[in-house]
């Protein structure tokens, strides 16, 4: 008498990019919950190639960003039943899929029981998941990923426009263009309106970066306005920066963001925090494996120099500082495991 192989569950597949700021809070919170490889698949999306911009992964994430993450319906866990899934396209989502999906004693795809560690990250009381998700909202709101092209004058639009940020607009709109021309058989009214819009946008900023090196006086009235807009939009998109520091300064409880626990919007908030030093050029910190909240100390890490005279530069705001609460959460959040295997390896 012969027997049916057990079937195993069908995983769930992380598309993300590995120097992405939302996708570090998604491996952040695999870290935390204890998962492992085995729960789920991982696919790579190539960001310098403009994949996110392909047919087959605009259909699962319309607005073309990472992460997403594709889990299967709780009808397909059952035995002999048909494969369905869907897409979460959202930071905020996933983390809280991932929080719930993981309880203190879960089961593996095998169905043992896997004691890895596995915190409940969700608010306790709605009070502070109201301050939560305030926090959450703010921190994606404002522009940051515009920082990694911003400019505020001729020279820093030079080193952009000659650095990684001019090739990354050049491919992405050339990569727009080749799907325009080559995929419109197979792409969707909305893929094409898409596709259509980001190449508007791009191709704005890739007008100013292709004059970069000419000098005020050299530009057409035209191409002045365009990098007067752009030089301001920079400034603007460093006030909101400052702006959300002051906000959390008042908001965070401490050590963490709702108090001594570990929560989700604590690693929204590093992710976010940990982009900033990396675009103000601040090193790597000394990493610790097993901090003690009772033994932290607020060492004279630089990189707090750095982000606070990049602001102040961009803002004009020369009194800027980096407040004690948002200094205790970062010594806090740097020393976890988590944030060492996510940026161990260099800050991004």
């Amino acid at each position: 008498m012969s027997t049916s192989p057990v079937q195993i569950p069908p995983k769930a597949v992380l598309y993300y990019n590995p120097e992405s700021l939302w996708c570090a809070a998604v491996l952040l919170a695999l870290e935390e919950k204890g998962y492992t490889d085995d729960d789920l698949e991982f696919k790579v999306v190539d960001l310098d190639r403009s994949d996110n911009f392909s047919p087959g992964y605009v259909r699962l994430n319309s607005g073309a960003t990472v992460p997403t993450m594709v889990v299967p319906l709780q009808s397909s866990l059952v035995p002999d039943a048909p494969r369905k899934f869907r897409a979460l396209t959202d930071t905020k989502t996933i983390l809280e899929f991932l929080d719930k999906t993981r309880s203190p004693m879960s089961r593996g795809r095998g169905q043992q029981p896997t004691y890895a560690p596995a915190p409940t990250l969700s608010p306790a009381t709605v009070s502070l998941a109201e301050i939560s998700n305030t926090i959450i909202a703010l921190l994606h709101q404002v522009p940051i990923n515009f920082l990694m092209f911003a400019a505020i004058n001729t020279q820093e639009l030079q080193a952009q426009a000659n650095g990684r940020p001019g090739t990354l607009v050049k491919n992405r709109s050339q990569a727009l263009q080749r799907y325009l021309n080559d995929e419109t058989d197979v792409a969707i009214p909305v893929i094409r309106t898409l596709w259509e819009s980001r190449l508007v946008e791009v191709d704005i900023l890739r007008q100013v970066y292709e004059t970069a090196n000419k000098p005020d006086g050299d530009l057409s009235p035209e191409e002045l306005k365009g990098r007067e807009v752009f030089f301001e939009k920079s400034v603007n998109a460093w006030l909101a920066i400052r702006d959300v520091f002051l906000r959390l300064e008042k908001d965070i409880i401490g050590p963490h963001v709702l108090g001594d626990q570990l929560s989700l919007v604590d690693l929204h908030l590093v992710a976010w925090v940990t982009r900033l030093f990396f675009l103000a050029g601040a090193p790597l910190p000394p990493l610790q494996k097993t901090p003690q909240i009772s033994d932290i100390v607020d060492a004279p890490y630089p990189g707090y120099n750095n982000l606070e005279e990049t602001i102040r530069k961009h803002t004009g705001d020369n009194g800027f500082t980096l407040g004690p609460k948002i200094r205790t959460f970062w010594t806090a959040l740097k020393d976890r495991d988590s944030w060492v295997k996510v940026y161990g390896n260099g800050l991004h």
